[in-house]
């Protein structure tokens, strides 16, 4: 499976979500995201259809 690069954004009302390219048509919805702690170099898990996925933070911006 093809690597993604992706943001990790946050929508008005405080909804996460990855933004992997303009437009909202490949967004995904994340859940409970504000209660993790972002660290570059460290792994997220995120459950995707049914099945985990694990993401390495690479960066981190404050905005």
């Amino acid at each position: 499976e093809e690597d993604l690069i992706g943001r990790l954004r946050r929508k008005p009302g405080g909804q996460w979500y990855f933004d992997y390219a303009e437009g909202d048509r490949d967004d995904e919805i994340g859940f409970h995201l504000g209660d993790e702690r972002f660290v570059t170099g460290e792994y997220v898990s995120i459950e995707r259809n049914g099945a985990m996925h694990t993401y390495q933070v690479a960066r981190v911006e404050r905005p």
